[in-house]
């Protein structure tokens, strides 16, 4: 079955300014297509046209709109945009969709996407692997260089998660959170609280050993800065990423 969608998009991306002034942070482009646009097509290739999917906006949210009404031209997936008047946070968002979300009559479970990111994750595996597995919840893994400013896990020989910490002053590995999870129906309703905020900060932590790691093969970059964003645009451009 194919799992319903959420895409964190409401961020304002202030790292990034002057460019997300004018611009939500899911919709820079990067190789001539905006971040938002990845995900639409990642996701078809799952679906085939036959997912819901929800996307959080706040900081110009007529963009995001506009850009969702595009991809209802281009495939029958059912694509809702909640507008958040204040931001509730990656944690709070899920917390005020969590019927939807967490749904068992007929959902075979959820995938939560930070559409900030620009990944060649494929979908599919990932969802094909957190099915076969018997975890709570599949959280997608990777590399990274910047290992205290990223969520960073340890895991066992079966790829239990035993260890989750935001940002460490003295990282354990390099092996991060690329904000792509899978849930089974009724995880999420067990896990958010109505206070909690950040996703990564104030609910992760208490999913170690209810959690599977999943590395992405290929690339995966959270474009969070402008230093970010030009790295992997030079990337793209020279060839070293090819889309």
């Amino acid at each position: 079955m194919i799992p319903r969608f959420f895409l964190l998009a409401a961020g304002v991306g202030s790292r990034l300014r002057p460019l997300t002034d004018k611009c939500p942070k899911a919709l820079v482009e990067i190789g001539g297509a905006p971040l938002l646009d990845r995900w639409f097509h990642r996701i078809e290739a799952v679906a085939n046209g036959s997912a819901e999917i929800r996307i959080n906006a706040h900081h110009l949210p007529e963009q995001i709109v506009a850009r969702t009404n595009v991809y209802r031209t281009r495939s029958s997936s059912s694509w809702s945009v909640c507008r958040e008047d204040s931001l509730l946070g990656t944690a709070g968002a899920l917390f005020k969709h969590l019927d939807w979300l967490d749904s068992s009559n007929g959902s075979s479970g959820s995938i939560v996407i930070y559409a900030d990111n620009f990944s060649s994750i494929d979908l599919g595996r990932f969802w094909s692997a957190h099915m076969d597995g018997d975890a709570d919840m599949t959280i997608s893994l990777f590399r990274t260089c910047k290992p205290e400013s990223c969520g960073i896990v340890e895991l066992t020989s079966a790829n239990v998660i035993v260890d989750f910490e935001e940002k460490p002053a003295k990282p354990k590995s390099s092996l991060a959170n690329a904000g792509i999870l899978a849930f089974r129906p009724g995880v999420l309703r067990s896990i958010l609280d109505a206070d909690d905020h950040d996703l990564a900060r104030d609910v992760l932590p208490r999913c170690v050993g209810r959690a599977v790691g999943w590395r992405i093969d290929g690339f995966h970059y959270d474009i969070g800065t402008k230093r970010d964003l030009n790295l992997v645009r030079d990337k793209v451009s020279t060839g070293e990423i090819t889309l």
